[in-house]
Parts: structure tokens; sequence; C-alpha cells
């Protein structure tokens, strides 16, 4: 999956910081932010989260080259 989503940041220190995303209509607030990286493609910069929100383990991302952000996958896992 690689679905655009709106999303709701801050900055703090030059660092993005993402708080609440919306993803199948619905608005999830980032209870954590896991881990975080960035990877550089040619002149594209695209930032990388793994965040915790509603209890649910979320990857998420954001392109500086057209400044969207993206859900990555949704990993849930059933126990």
């Amino acid at each position: 999956m690689n679905q655009c989503i709106t999303a709701s940041v801050t900055f703090k220190k030059g660092e993005l910081i993402p708080n609440w995303f919306t993803y199948a209509g619905e608005q999830h607030k980032i209870d954590r932010i896991l881990f975080r990286w960035k990877k550089k493609e040619g002149h594209e910069t695209i930032f990388y989260f793994a965040v915790e929100a509603d209890s649910t383990p979320y990857s998420l991302s954001f392109s500086t080259r057209n400044m969207s952000w993206y859900i990555e996958q949704e990993e849930a896992c059933e126990q």
C-alpha cells in the first residue's frame, strides 16, 4: 500500500513531527513515534516514520518531491 493521506505536523528544532493523520475516513492521533529515518532518491528526500496510533502501528512517509504524506502499510498483526 502506498496511499496518499492527510497529516498534521509540527516542526520542532528543525525536526518534522507528525501529530495525526486521516486514513480510511478516520482521524488517528499519533501516540508515539517508534522510529524515524530518511532516504535520498535523487533530488528527493523521503522521511519515514514508524508510529503508533490507537494502539496500532503504522508506517508513514513524507515526500519532499511533491510535499505529500503517504501510509506505507498498516502493520497490525493478529495474535
